[in-house]
């Protein structure tokens, strides 16, 4: 009894771990990207290229970003987490993914 109790002490502490290192990685991509968009934006200003090219390169961009998102995530869940773990954990960030896309998309066209 007390063996699994350690066990599931150490799985807790490794998921807040890995959970805490996810969270790093993807605030420092997401900082990148929002450097890049901000390099782009004002590369495009200065050319002076018509809105809607803005616009279709904004929306690429932020389609890679999501890219590199996911790809970081399943990354890091299949080097230290259990596959049923995994899977939950995918299904939240696909939620968390969609409303946030929906989001970003939003405010990208208008």
């Amino acid at each position: 009894i007390t063996m699994l109790v350690v066990v599931i002490k150490i799985t807790i502490t490794m998921l807040v771990v890995v959970i805490k290192i996810t969270i790093t990685m993807l605030v420092v991509v997401i900082k990148i990207t929002i450097t890049m968009l901000m390099v782009v934006i004002k590369i495009m200003i200065s050319i002076s290229i018509s809105k809607r090219m803005t616009t279709v390169i904004t929306i690429m961009l932020l389609m890679l970003e999501r890219i590199v998102w996911m790809d970081l995530f399943t990354y890091l869940c299949q080097i230290v987490l259990r596959k049923e773990v995994q899977r939950q954990l995918h299904q939240i960030l696909a939620s968390i993914h969609q409303r946030l896309g929906s989001v970003q998309y939003f405010f990208v066209i208008r």
